[in-house]
């Protein structure tokens, strides 16, 4: 690190003038490691500087907070769909540029559904639930219903599609 002037810190002269950029690092997905990499320090001096300098220890947690917050966001718009007006420059027929406005809908994601959905309802939304050994007769009963429904309804569209065509 160089040179150090008498009674700076290590802290004063290399994290501390940093400490506004932090939050950036995070915003644009930068991990503890690299925010160590990108301040010149060890792992060691970072935790350090967080438990020994609340300033620090605020701005790294709050940065990443922020930063956190706006992926889930995006993951809850994405989730659920969204519009959003975008602008396009165009060329028309006069050789002038015009700007257009248009709405673009972003359905919904079922990745991001799903993903939401088994992060914040994992009881509930498991890729395998378990199904408790007095449950077993229930649930086979309840599947041969249904499986009976669905050959009843096919034999039924069946019919209906011989009939509509004269037979």
């Amino acid at each position: 690190m160089g040179y150090k002037a008498p009674g700076k810190t290590n802290y004063d002269l290399y994290v501390k003038p940093n400490l506004g950029a932090i939050s950036q690092w995070y915003r644009d997905g930068a991990t503890d490691k690299m925010v160590m990499e990108h301040l010149g320090v060890s792992e060691q001096s970072f935790y350090n500087y967080k438990r020994e300098h609340k300033e620090f220890a605020d701005a790294v947690f709050q940065s990443r907070t922020i930063a956190d917050s706006m992926v889930e966001n995006a993951l809850y718009r994405r989730a659920l769909g969204y519009t959003k007006t975008i602008q396009e420059q165009k060329i028309n027929k006069a050789d002038t540029v015009v700007t257009l406005e248009k709405q673009v809908h972003y359905p919904a994601d079922v990745g991001a559904i799903a993903f939401w959905l088994k992060n914040r309802k994992p009881t509930s939304w498991k890729d395998k639930l378990p199904v408790a050994a007095d449950d077993e007769d229930a649930l086979k009963d309840t599947v041969d219903a249904l499986m009976a429904s669905a050959r009843a309804v096919a034999k039924g569209v069946k019919k209906e599609q011989i009939n509509e065509e004269g037979g």
